[in-house]
């Protein structure tokens, strides 16, 4: 029937997002430890505070922030995939069901 083959190919669909999704952030984890240490060495070596007696743990205060937005900005593309691909399963399962009208209440 057409649900069971909607359900199979949504199953694929959302497996190639998350799999997608592993493999662009394995990538931009190497970038992002990169740029965490360059953080760390170049804010403990000259502390942004502007006199001689900076606080050297500016770097790592600075190096963690930015691996704090990074993690948190990968959850939110993680969570708006999967949020994404459930929406146009649902889409999808409505044009099939019920017509273009009632999908199109279903995507907006």
């Amino acid at each position: 029937s057409g649900t069971d083959e909607l359900n199979k190919l949504s199953d694929k669909i959302q497996s190639g997002a998350k799999a997608f999704l592993t493999t662009e952030y394995k990538y931009i984890s190497m970038f992002a430890f990169l740029a965490f240490a360059a953080l760390v060495i170049i804010y403990t070596l000259e502390p942004p505070t502007g006199n001689d007696d900076g606080d050297r743990l500016d770097g790592i205060r600075a190096g963690g922030c930015f691996l704090a937005g990074a993690a948190l900005s990968a959850s939110a593309g993680w969570a708006g995939m999967s949020v994404a691909t459930d929406a146009n399963v649902r889409t999808t399962q409505a044009a099939d069901k019920k017509g273009l009208a009632v999908a199109l209440r279903v995507a907006f």
